[in-house]
């Protein structure tokens, strides 16, 4: 994030041509996209560690009951 962050506060340095403004959109739409990608990810790791947190409680159950 922190690199986005950086790219965020260098476009604010961009004003006045049609070529910055065309770049700047260009940029804007791009770091949107990775932010929304990020977010899904984040969102999937959350559900892949809660469903790695139960296979292991289950795996405990099952190693209790034979034991």
């Amino acid at each position: 994030m922190r690199v986005q962050g950086r790219i965020w506060e260098n476009m604010k340095g961009l004003k006045g041509s049609a070529a910055a403004k065309q770049l700047l959109g260009r940029c804007v739409r791009e770091l949107n996209e990775q932010e929304d990608r990020l977010g899904a990810l984040r969102r999937r790791l959350v559900i892949l560690r809660a469903q790695r947190d139960r296979a292991a409680a289950e795996q405990d159950c099952t190693i209790e009951a034979v034991i």
